[in-house]
């Protein structure tokens, strides 16, 4: 439609400015409420749409919504008709819809989701309430302003289908969206909330996974399969979904209404009864996962080697006697001992201290994975495993551990004492005990005695450093390490959580300023903030550096903080030899943490040492082995170097848990695209099997698809010119096989300019070979000054 032929029928009361966007019912523009002074989008229906209906009947319909007044619906100004256009007009908002989060970013973090959900359900429960039924829920539909959705378009298909359905679809349009659409709702019009109900499922589900639970290439195809199958498992696409979450989803999405929940409501209030925020989930890996996927680094360069250990069974497997003394044979063993710590039991009677405990159970790990001669099974395992054995010798198999260590703590007046059992775990014997009394305000001289008992009980040489190390322990005031350990217990899974984290980590600063490992936590809480949008990184990069400086100002050998040093030696400053360096000397002083072992291999990946890369992801899936994402990351090597098939071997090798989680996926899709597989990767991409879409723009454009590549380049430039953060190097890999090379070598160089991390992996795509020869590009690749690297094989 013309821009004059709108302005006609608007007359004096809006100032039409743009086009802004175009759905199957009506065209979208922004506009200025001349009356009031403010930004609003105008949407005026098709002409096609338009003249299958009664428009008188279609306005009175449209008012009907225009009484829905609730923070979470998009509310209508005013609606007409006039020299045939007919219109309707709401407020602009601000920010990306849903659908262009989930294309930009793929899988959103679980609390997040899990707030989204809420939100988008109070709407609808506030809409049934009053007797409307929305109809077309879909990510489009959701917009997001300031960490708040909104959904637009309430009410809209309701009034499309009472002003005129039928002859509404003779014209080829449908009321509703069929990825999304309940199975009632494409079988006839008479529907009640309960389609809302399945619809905000479907929302929800691609909010997790990245892709609608069901989707075809036609909509008659997704008819087909919403009316014949059942909708895949959340947690079969993502591992990490909780088990209440994918129930309450299956649910959901019933094929029949009268075997779903009897109301949104119901259906929010049992996701919420899974949520994640504040559970005591693993902190460090989370970072170390968050980061190394977005091509972030830590440190490492400690080769810890898988233990082949042969066992005797238990003659009374449910008796746990005490055998004083060493464990046999152990002393003089040139390796390390594999040894796993239980998840400590909170017998304090107060559930208030679970995140003391939790950061208690992190804090002893750290401290043992100090000692060389013990070889100490990280935290994310440990938890999965002590999930799912029945006694201590199946969680000491599951792990490989010839060693565990149970421990409670229990609080008598004022005094509270620490109980731990150093236990063999071929036999379940207990080798020692250790009781350990003291106050809240002594924790750190818990932590540096268990330590010291646990390798005097192994048997283990422990060195002179390393003994002057564990008791050169700081004090920590209740008050600091109570603040410090609700920040380590949270999993950082979206902006607020991360805001409240570093709240709480700057107050346990203020009460303690020496306290090294809150100035750590602090610096990757910075990091990470950048990743998930909230600054860019020429705010949060110095502030992370300013805390990890800090953190080695009062410990000079806090392995975590040298690495988020050597982060940003690598990440930012493209200073490879010095991050190399920083690597080496983080875990020389903690060799056991898979977190930097891993992300130390990434960095091996980037400046082209494959070979000592591979090794270093083999240590830290030894190190942790029931994390998912260290046995994904071996392929990186591999499908990075020339060595794609074995890439893709080792993926097919694995279990389906790390196989479809969002590395192992990441890893197939690295390998297909530097194979040239493209037409397989953008299929497997179409079916959700490769996540999230925006990271495979160069296959869609050389899979002979451009008109995907181009969307996918606009809707990333979009999101990412409205503050949340967007890889710049992903819009220039869709950019490239356009032949838009100098676009794409804007925003490589604005990955420059913003000391993006992406770009350390910049030699890993093949599609930026394409640029080779480009003047532009050499100077770039002169300003990253790669090393001298091993060649493909």
């Amino acid at each position: 439609m013309p821009t004059d032929r709108l302005e006609a029928a608007l007359g004096t009361a809006y100032t039409v400015h743009e086009r802004i966007g175009e759905g199957g019912t009506a065209t979208v523009w922004r506009a200025t409420d001349t009356r009031h002074n403010r930004t609003v989008a105008i949407k005026v229906l098709k002409a096609d749409v338009a003249a299958s209906l009664g428009v008188d009947r279609f306005l009175r319909e449209i008012e009907t919504i225009a009484s829905l007044q609730h923070p979470h619906v998009l509310p209508l100004f005013d609606s007409g008709a006039s020299g045939g256009v007919v219109y309707y007009v709401t407020p602009l908002v601000d920010g990306p819809s849903l659908k262009e989060r989930i294309e930009a970013e793929g899988p959103l973090a679980i609390d997040e989701v899990l707030s989204l959900s809420e939100q988008i359900g109070a709407a609808l429960s506030y809409a049934h309430q009053q007797g409307v039924v929305h109809r077309d829920i879909k990510p489009a539909n959701v917009l997001l302003s300031s960490g708040r959705a909104v959904l637009a378009d309430f009410g809209i298909a309701t009034a499309l289908s009472e002003a005129g359905g039928e002859r509404l679809t003779a014209t080829g349009v449908s009321i509703g969206t069929p990825e999304y659409m309940s199975p009632e709702q494409i079988e006839s019009s008479s529907i009640d909330p309960r389609s809302d109900l399945y619809s905000l499922a479907c929302v929800t589900f691609e909010m997790l996974t990245g892709e609608p639970p069901l989707t075809g290439r036609t909509a008659q195809s997704i008819f087909a399969r919403r009316l014949t199958e059942t909708p895949p498992s959340a947690r079969v696409r993502r591992e990490t979904v909780p088990e209440a979450v994918d129930v309450a989803l299956t649910q959901a999405m019933s094929r029949h209404p009268v075997d779903r929940q009897a109301s949104v409501e119901a259906f929010i209030t049992a996701l919420k009864g899974a949520s994640p925020h504040g559970s005591g989930r693993p902190f460090w890996p989370r970072v170390a996962s968050v980061v190394a996927a977005l091509g972030v680094v830590a440190a490492a360069t400690y080769v810890i080697p898988r233990f082949d250990i042969n066992r005797q069974a238990s003659d009374e497997p449910e008796a746990a006697p005490v055998v004083e003394g060493t464990l046999a044979g152990f002393a003089g063993d040139a390796d390390a001992i594999p040894l796993a710590v239980y998840p400590i039991e909170n017998l304090m009677g107060d559930a208030g201290m679970q995140n003391v405990v939790d950061a208690l159970h992190v804090d002893v790990i750290t401290e043992l994975q100090g000692i060389r001669a013990l070889a100490v099974k990280n935290r994310p395992s440990t938890l999965a495993a002590a999930a799912n054995s029945p006694d201590v010798v199946e969680f000491a198999r599951t792990l490989d551990a010839r060693l565990v260590v149970t421990a409670s703590v229990f609080r008598f007046g004022d005094t509270v004492t620490f109980q731990a059992q150093i236990v063999d775990g071929a036999t379940g014997n207990i080798i020692k005990p250790v009781e350990l009394p003291g106050t809240m305000d002594d924790i750190m001289a818990w932590k540096a005695r268990f330590a010291q008992a646990v390798a005097d009980s192994a048997g283990v040489e422990v060195s002179e450093e390393e003994r002057d190390r564990i008791a050169s322990f700081p004090h920590v005031s209740r008050e600091a390490y109570e603040r410090y350990a609700r920040a380590v217990s949270t999993d950082p899974v979206s902006p607020d959580v991360i805001r409240d984290n570093i709240a709480d980590l700057e107050a346990a600063i203020a009460f303690q300023p020496d306290f090294s490992d809150a100035w750590s936590v602090l610096g990757a809480m910075h990091i990470l903030s950048s990743h998930y949008g909230m600054a860019p990184p020429p705010e949060t990069i110095p502030l992370a550096l300013a805390a990890a400086d800090s953190a080695v100002a009062h410990d000079s050998e806090s392995a975590r903080a040298i690495s988020i040093q050597a982060h940003v030696a690598y990440d930012y400053d493209y200073d490879w030899a010095r991050a190399d360096s920083l690597f080496r000397q983080a875990l020389a002083s903690d060799p056991s943490d898979a977190s930097i072992v891993q992300t130390y291999g990434a960095f091996l990946v980037a400046v082209g040492r494959y070979d000592e890369a591979l090794a270093q992801m083999r240590a830290a899936d030894a190190l942790d082995p029931l994390f998912p994402f260290w046995s994904a990351s071996i392929a990186w090597p591999l499908a990075a170097s020339g060595r794609e098939e074995a890439a893709l071997a080792h993926l097919d090798s694995v279990p389906e848990a790390i196989r479809l989680s969002g590395m192992g996926r990441a890893m197939r899709r690295l390998a297909l695209i530097n194979l040239g597989r493209h037409e397989e990767v953008a299929r497997l991409t179409d079916e959700g099997l490769l996540l999230p879409r925006a990271l495979v723009g160069e296959s869609y454009a050389l899979a002979g698809r451009p008109e995907v590549s181009r969307h996918i380049a606009d809707s990333l430039t979009a999101v990412r010119r409205s503050g949340l953060h967007v890889p710049a190097p992903s819009i220039a890999r869709a950019l490239v096989p356009l032949g838009e090379t100098q676009e794409a070598l804007d925003w490589l160089w604005t990955a420059y300019r913003e000391r993006e991390s992406d770009l350390a992996h910049l030699r890993e795509y093949p599609v930026f070979r394409r640029l080779e020869g480009e003047p532009r590009y050499e100077a770039l690749l002169d300003s990253l000054a790669f090393p001298e690297s091993a060649s493909r094989q």
